[in-house]
Protein backbone atom coordinates (compact mmCIF):
# COMPACT_ATOMS: atom_id res chain seq x y z
CA UNK A 1 0.00 0.00 0.00
CA UNK A 2 1.40 3.49 -1.15
CA UNK A 3 -0.03 6.71 -1.19
CA UNK A 4 0.01 8.93 -3.64
CA UNK A 5 -1.47 12.86 -4.01
CA UNK A 6 -4.30 13.34 -6.41
CA UNK A 7 -2.34 15.13 -8.97
CA UNK A 8 0.56 12.30 -8.86
CA UNK A 9 -1.83 10.22 -10.44
CA UNK A 10 -3.69 12.76 -12.63
CA UNK A 11 -6.63 12.95 -11.14
CA UNK A 12 -9.03 15.87 -12.13
CA UNK A 13 -12.29 15.18 -10.03
CA UNK A 14 -10.91 16.22 -6.52
CA UNK A 15 -8.13 18.51 -4.87
CA UNK A 16 -4.45 17.78 -6.32
CA UNK A 17 -3.52 17.85 -2.84
CA UNK A 18 -5.58 14.66 -1.95
CA UNK A 19 -3.86 11.50 -0.49
CA UNK A 20 -5.39 8.30 -2.63
CA UNK A 21 -4.30 5.03 -1.50
CA UNK A 22 -2.77 2.72 -3.78
CA UNK A 23 -2.60 -1.10 -3.83
CA UNK A 24 0.95 -2.48 -5.14
CA UNK A 25 -0.16 -6.25 -5.01
CA UNK A 26 2.60 -8.39 -4.94
CA UNK A 27 1.96 -10.05 -8.00
CA UNK A 28 3.10 -6.67 -9.94
CA UNK A 29 5.59 -5.58 -7.73
CA UNK A 30 7.72 -8.81 -8.00
CA UNK A 31 6.10 -9.44 -11.60
CA UNK A 32 9.25 -11.08 -13.62
CA UNK A 33 8.96 -8.23 -16.18
CA UNK A 34 8.70 -5.67 -13.54
CA UNK A 35 12.28 -6.55 -11.51
CA UNK A 36 14.12 -7.28 -15.41
CA UNK A 37 13.61 -3.47 -15.79
CA UNK A 38 15.50 -2.70 -13.00
CA UNK A 39 18.31 -4.09 -14.93
CA UNK A 40 20.79 -0.87 -16.00
CA UNK A 41 18.52 1.68 -14.91
CA UNK A 42 19.74 5.18 -14.38
CA UNK A 43 20.68 6.35 -10.25
CA UNK A 44 19.75 9.53 -9.44
CA UNK A 45 20.16 11.95 -6.91
CA UNK A 46 16.29 12.60 -5.74
CA UNK A 47 13.71 12.12 -8.18
CA UNK A 48 14.53 14.35 -11.56
CA UNK A 49 11.98 16.70 -12.82
CA UNK A 50 10.71 14.38 -15.49
CA UNK A 51 11.79 10.78 -16.40
CA UNK A 52 15.20 9.92 -17.38
CA UNK A 53 16.01 9.92 -21.01
CA UNK A 54 18.68 10.43 -23.58
CA UNK A 55 18.42 14.13 -23.27
CA UNK A 56 18.53 14.36 -19.67
CA UNK A 57 20.49 11.12 -18.45
CA UNK A 58 24.29 13.00 -18.70
CA UNK A 59 22.80 16.16 -16.19
CA UNK A 60 21.09 13.59 -13.32
CA UNK A 61 22.46 10.33 -13.29
CA UNK A 62 25.09 9.34 -10.61
CA UNK A 63 25.32 5.72 -11.43
CA UNK A 64 23.23 2.94 -12.38
CA UNK A 65 22.10 -0.44 -11.35
CA UNK A 66 23.87 -3.47 -12.69
CA UNK A 67 21.34 -6.04 -11.65
CA UNK A 68 17.67 -6.87 -12.57
CA UNK A 69 15.55 -6.68 -9.32
CA UNK A 70 15.12 -9.50 -7.47
CA UNK A 71 12.78 -10.06 -3.47
CA UNK A 72 14.46 -9.46 -0.52
CA UNK A 73 14.63 -12.63 1.07
CA UNK A 74 15.61 -11.04 4.91
CA UNK A 75 11.98 -8.44 3.99
CA UNK A 76 9.86 -10.23 1.59
CA UNK A 77 8.19 -6.60 1.12
CA UNK A 78 11.10 -5.23 -0.79
CA UNK A 79 12.99 -5.40 -4.02
CA UNK A 80 16.84 -5.64 -3.75
CA UNK A 81 18.76 -4.41 -7.22
CA UNK A 82 22.28 -3.86 -7.13
CA UNK A 83 24.01 -0.55 -7.61
CA UNK A 84 27.01 1.01 -9.28
CA UNK A 85 27.61 4.46 -8.11
CA UNK A 86 30.30 6.73 -9.76
CA UNK A 87 29.62 10.12 -9.22
CA UNK A 88 31.80 11.60 -6.10
CA UNK A 89 28.88 13.94 -4.85
CA UNK A 90 26.26 10.72 -4.56
CA UNK A 91 29.30 9.03 -2.94
CA UNK A 92 29.69 11.86 -0.13
CA UNK A 93 25.82 12.17 -0.22
CA UNK A 94 25.50 8.29 0.88
CA UNK A 95 28.06 8.88 2.97
CA UNK A 96 26.40 11.23 4.59
CA UNK A 97 23.23 9.39 5.56
CA UNK A 98 21.31 9.78 1.84
CA UNK A 99 20.54 6.19 1.96
CA UNK A 100 16.63 5.55 1.16
CA UNK A 101 16.21 4.45 -2.66
CA UNK A 102 12.70 5.30 -4.25
CA UNK A 103 12.20 3.86 -7.83
CA UNK A 104 11.01 6.20 -10.41
CA UNK A 105 8.68 4.23 -12.67
CA UNK A 106 5.86 4.36 -15.52
CA UNK A 107 2.76 2.04 -14.53
CA UNK A 108 -1.05 1.87 -14.84
CA UNK A 109 -3.84 2.83 -12.40
CA UNK A 110 -7.09 0.77 -12.25
CA UNK A 111 -9.67 2.28 -10.69
CA UNK A 112 -11.08 -0.97 -8.58
CA UNK A 113 -11.67 0.00 -4.99
CA UNK A 114 -11.22 -2.35 -2.09
CA UNK A 115 -9.35 -3.46 1.31
CA UNK A 116 -5.61 -4.59 1.17
CA UNK A 117 -4.55 -7.45 2.59
CA UNK A 118 -2.96 -5.08 5.70
CA UNK A 119 -6.97 -3.92 6.08
CA UNK A 120 -6.43 -0.22 4.73
CA UNK A 121 -8.90 0.83 2.13
CA UNK A 122 -7.58 1.55 -1.10
CA UNK A 123 -8.86 3.32 -4.55
CA UNK A 124 -6.56 2.31 -7.07
CA UNK A 125 -4.42 -0.81 -7.82
CA UNK A 126 -1.14 -0.60 -9.38
CA UNK A 127 -0.14 -2.63 -12.26
CA UNK A 128 2.59 -2.93 -15.14
CA UNK A 129 5.51 -1.52 -12.96
CA UNK A 130 8.34 -0.39 -15.53
CA UNK A 131 11.44 0.88 -13.59
CA UNK A 132 12.87 4.49 -15.43
CA UNK A 133 15.28 5.32 -12.71
CA UNK A 134 16.66 4.83 -8.89
CA UNK A 135 16.37 7.54 -6.41
CA UNK A 136 18.51 8.22 -4.13
CA UNK A 137 16.82 10.37 -1.29
CA UNK A 138 16.19 11.97 2.44
CA UNK A 139 12.74 9.98 2.67
CA UNK A 140 11.68 7.89 0.14
CA UNK A 141 7.92 6.92 -0.56
CA UNK A 142 8.14 3.34 0.72
CA UNK A 143 9.60 4.45 3.87
CA UNK A 144 13.24 3.30 5.62
CA UNK A 145 14.23 -0.09 4.98
CA UNK A 146 16.61 -0.09 7.93
CA UNK A 147 20.08 0.46 5.72
CA UNK A 148 19.15 0.37 2.28
CA UNK A 149 22.19 0.92 0.73
CA UNK A 150 25.79 -1.48 1.55
CA UNK A 151 29.04 0.14 0.49
CA UNK A 152 31.21 -2.05 -1.27
CA UNK A 153 34.64 0.11 -0.98
CA UNK A 154 37.51 -1.13 -3.84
Amino acid sequence: MQQYLASELGLKDRSPGQIVNVYRPPTEVFDPVSLASYDNKDVTIDHPDDLVNAQTFKQVTAGHAISPGRQDVDDPDYVVVDLLIKDQYAIDAINQNKEELSAGYTSEYRYAPGIAPCGTAYEFIQCTITINHIALCDQARAGQVGSAITIDKV
